[in-house]
């Protein structure tokens, strides 16, 4: 899992703001998209958005919103 340290992103000598984000779906799919996210180290990971899965389960350390 990627650090979150602090709530700024620095490209290019630049300081912008980190941007929020889910990920739709649990499966497969939707972890490659987390783990990716996670990596660039630009997004703070919500966590989950799946309706298949109840609120509260937690995937590669990140919470099932619904």
């Amino acid at each position: 899992m990627s650090s979150r340290a602090g709530d700024t992103n620095e490209r290019a000598g630049v300081r912008l703001p980190m941007s929020s984000a889910v990920v739709y779906g649990c499966g497969g799919h939707g972890k490659v998209v987390a783990d990716i996210l996670l990596s660039l180290g630009a997004f703070e990971l919500r966590g989950f958005l799946d309706d298949g899965i109840p609120a509260g389960r937690m995937i590669l350390g990140l919470p099932t919103l619904g």
